[in-house]
């Protein structure tokens, strides 16, 4: 994969979102991708335990649903949702399929085998992953002044600490 290719295309993506130039939270920049593709999202913690996965988006009959570990930092479970909602940016196919159901995911067992399936090659998970870091990079200068380009406030942001 061409590294200066994907990144043009995820600073496009990311022009191309056209985010308020605003102070914005993860949940905040959900609402924004629901609302461009035109379908609720529920961002949804989730005991991902011994799978090895973090987060997936599942897209189910009326909504979206974006499973996120719960037993992890807040700034990771950020870039955990901002990795699912770049597979959506970035206009990839979910790789799960089929509804969400609250008796589904009680069940022993069967959520972990219903998140452990991927259908996603390396090539989407990188390009979701840039695409995630560049929301993540917005995020954090949301609150300083309006830029010209979302890509450079994302390039040019430099996180406190």
């Amino acid at each position: 994969m061409d590294i200066k290719a994907l990144r043009r295309r995820c600073e496009q993506h990311l022009r191309d979102l056209a985010l308020p130039h605003e102070e914005m939270t993860i949940e905040g920049m959900a609402a924004h991708v629901a609302a461009r593709r035109g379908r609720p999202m529920h961002l949804e913690p989730f005991g991902m335990g011994s799978s090895g996965l973090s987060g997936a988006w599942v897209p189910g009959d009326q909504a979206d649903h974006v499973f996120y570990e719960a037993d992890t930092s807040r700034r990771h479970q950020v870039q955990i949702i901002a990795h699912e909602l770049g597979h959506m940016v970035c206009g990839h196919a979910p790789a799960l399929h089929g509804p969400v159901s609250g008796v589904a995911l009680l069940a022993p067992g069967a959520a972990q085998h219903m998140l452990a399936r991927n259908a996603y090659t390396d090539d989407q998970e990188r390009e979701a992953e840039h695409m995630a870091d560049l929301l993540v990079a917005y995020l954090d200068s949301s609150a300083d002044p309006p830029p010209a380009d979302p890509v450079t406030a994302a390039l040019q942001h430099r996180p406190a600490g």
